[in-house]
């Protein structure tokens, strides 16, 4: 959480805004599979490659043990 805030007071809301809709333009169609088929364990993995990947942009300075790129989630969701 402090990451998050420091890095929200040096950056430009529209670049916070920018990162929100890249995000959201992956999550949206996720999420809409995952309440059709929340049993799917495909959707659980993409599920947190988008959490991994989100955590990424939003605090690039946390480390992650995962290496996630919008590139592969866009090619696992298909």
């Amino acid at each position: 959480i402090r990451s998050r805030l420091g890095r929200i007071k040096s950056l430009p809301l529209a670049k916070d805004l920018e990162k929100m809709q890249r995000v959201r333009r992956l999550w949206e169609p996720w999420h809409e599979r995952w309440k059709k088929d929340p049993q799917n364990p495909a959707l659980w993995e993409a599920g947190w490659m988008l959490e991994d990947w989100r955590v990424a942009i939003f605090a690039p300075d946390l480390p992650c043990p995962v290496k996630v790129s919008e590139k592969r989630i866009e090619e696992m969701m298909g």
